[in-house]
């Protein structure tokens, strides 16, 4: 879409940067490109790696290896030769199974998250990551109404008692939802979905999210709450669905659990550490908190034995994106994200840019790099809902560069928002659920240094920096 953004990378370029890099002899070209398939990824992806689409034929033919859940040495040995890895979260992907992969071009993350993958080792490598987020965002919503309504109608101890020859009615009397309220922390895929669900048992939704406009809550029927602490403290039912991020970490724990009424339920199917276990604990043994359901663990596959064993705990091993329906997905876009990786094609859901160094002219990549790190810094200090955002850009920055430092500073703040991956690609469209409005403009700044300057404001409160500032990219 547009011709600068640096969001293509060629096959070619990958496997002759990759054999420069890394000692791989440039004389001996491979015959077929090795995909490693360490975690189990849905038949449907498999065979359309095994027969691809007449658009998304690989430039050499493709050797498959399906070897999911092997140890770690046999992954360090097969790596060794792979092109293209694909993986799930029990694979690690460290910095040693990087260096391990001599021609490793391609991590595919069959998922959302990624924090399996070392990001910062691949980028150096010049290992393109992608991951397919937004396939599981209905599943991922119906196991937190799985969840909740197993809780309060006490699903599970009524069918444990009953297997067991147990018939006591009384004992498993539950509550309705009708006429609660929910508390939403993250109006995003998921979160906006669970609030359509609970409108369907007539629930009253609150939701909290800085970075949304007031129109996404008025869309989602949502009654917007200016601090996590005013929503905590009138919701009867909490559900977080934000990504896991500086912000989010711990963002509910002993201090945010005693605001909540006391017998609230609180439930957690988007990541483990958003809230914090040990607290949590504390307030179900307390009685502050009356149920939880959590699907999504600090120590996965390992988590908190007190917590997982809680009488009054539904406890799942990370399913939220486990349903056929939305594994299927998963594999469909990983496996065409594949193909178009190595057809030199635009790829959907890049993680890192690792070709950002080596695209456009200095300026133009300096600017863009400029522009997203005060995307990003925008983002974290603001302290206020912005309804719009003007980009503000010096006279001597040339008008062909506009598009992608414009692109540049929306990623920056975008993926420090948003529970959904953000890139070049997808970045107007992102924006554009947000409610936010931007504008770009060419001025004249007081910046009060020599050379070309960016600026974001909000709210009139503007935040600027200059090429003087520039460094060179690094990973981490």
């Amino acid at each position: 879409m547009f011709s600068v953004v640096p969001s293509l990378l060629r096959a070619s370029e990958l496997f002759s940067r990759l054999t420069a890099l890394r000692s791989v002899d440039p004389a001996k070209p491979p015959k077929a490109i090795k995909i490693l398939v360490t975690g189990k990824i849905h038949d449907v992806g498999l065979e359309i790696l095994r027969h691809p689409p007449a658009s998304l034929v690989p430039p050499l033919p493709l050797e498959i290896v399906c070897l999911p859940d092997c140890s770690r040495a046999e992954l360090l040995k097969q790596v060794a030769d792979a092109h293209v890895l694909v993986t799930r979260s029990e694979t690690d992907v460290d910095k040693e199974v990087l260096l391990s992969g001599k021609v490793l071009s391609v991590v595919a993350r069959a998922a959302v998250g990624y924090g399996n993958i070392d990001l910062a080792a691949a980028t150096e490598l010049g290992i393109l990551v992608v991951n397919t987020p937004g396939k599981n965002t209905n599943s991922a919503a119906e196991l937190t109404w799985a969840l909740l309504l197993s809780l309060v109608r006490k699903v599970a101890g009524a069918h444990q008692s009953t297997s067991q020859g147990g018939w006591n009615r009384h004992h498993f009397t539950g509550t309705e939802l009708q006429g609660k309220r929910i508390g939403i922390v993250g109006l995003g895929n998921v979160g906006h979905r669970v609030a359509q669900f609970a409108h369907g048992f007539d629930m009253e939704v609150f939701a909290y999210d800085p970075y949304l406009s007031d129109e996404v809550f008025r869309r989602h029927r949502a009654n917007r709450c200016k601090t996590l602490a005013e929503m905590l403290s009138v919701v009867n039912v909490l559900t977080v669905h934000t990504p896991l991020n500086k912000e989010t970490t711990n963002i509910i724990g002993s201090k945010e659990l005693a605001l909540l009424p006391r017998g609230a339920l609180v439930l957690n199917v988007a990541r483990g550490g958003i809230i914090n276990e040990d607290a949590l604990l504390q307030s179900l043994q307390s009685g502050q908190i009356a149920l939880a359901g959590i699907d999504t663990w600090v120590g996965e596959p390992k988590p908190l034995a007190q917590l997982v064993s809680h009488a009054n705990v539904i406890s799942t091993p990370h399913i939220g994106a486990s349903t056929e329906e939305a594994q299927v997905r998963i594999g469909e876009a990983i496996a065409h994200q594949i193909l178009k990786a190595l057809r030199s094609e635009i790829v959907d859901y890049p993680v890192n840019l690792p070709h950002l160094k080596e695209i456009g002219s200095g300026m133009s990549r300096q600017m863009s790099v400029l522009a997203e790190k005060v995307g990003v810094t925008a983002a974290q200090i603001f302290s206020f809902q912005p309804q719009k955002i003007r980009l503000l850009l010096s006279p001597e920055i040339p008008v062909e560069d506009h598009s992608v430092i414009k692109l540049s500073a929306l990623k920056g703040f975008l993926k420090c928002i948003r529970d959904e991956f953000v890139s070049y690609v997808n970045a107007d469209r992102v924006l554009e659920r947000t409610g936010i409005q931007m504008s770009v403009e060419v001025v004249s700044l007081p910046f009060g240094v020599d050379g070309k300057s960016v600026t974001v404001t909000a709210g009139g409160v503007p935040l600027s920096a200059g090429t003087d500032y520039i460094v060179e990219p690094q990973s981490g």
